[in-house]
């Protein structure tokens, strides 16, 4: 007898692992088109940033769906997305190590970055606020009764 945790049961761990692959296809899909779309058009974006923008997208679409198909893949999705966003921090490795071995051009251009950060900052809070502010509003208009 092993002292780990107790196998799960046979079916229950290829339904978990069959959950992975399609997670891990949708999503390599999205990434996939994003970087073809952006070769195509010419875009000026990462093709990994129009690929999430497209599962995003998707994910939207498919989480009104109420067939079970359509329940399968979010849920699929969401079983390889949030052990991701749980160790999001390594994701800003590859640009941590880009800005830090171009550390002569970062400071030739330090004040337009700064500017570029301070700004989208500011965007981001004002936008972030004025959404809260309307999903707390109740139907008639005024604040939430909880509020």
């Amino acid at each position: 007898m092993s002292g780990g945790s107790p196998e799960p049961p046979p079916g229950r761990r290829w339904r978990t692992l069959g959950a992975w692959v399609l997670g891990l296809v949708v999503l390599a899909t999205c990434l996939l088109v994003g970087e073809v779309l952006v070769a195509v058009s010419g875009l000026r974006l990462p093709g990994t940033v129009v690929g999430l923008i497209l599962a995003v997208g998707a994910l939207a679409l498919v989480h009104r769906g109420t067939q079970t198909a359509a329940r399968v893949v979010r849920e699929s999705t969401l079983t390889v997305a949030r052990p991701a966003n749980r160790h999001l921090q390594l994701f800003f490795l590859p640009a941590a190590v880009g800005i830090t071995s171009s550390v002569a051009r970062v400071a030739e251009h330090l004040l337009p970055i700064g500017l570029a950060l301070v700004s989208t900052f500011l965007v981001l809070l004002i936008g972030i606020g004025l959404l809260a502010q309307r999903l707390l509003r109740g139907p008639d208009g005024t604040r939430g009764a909880g509020q």
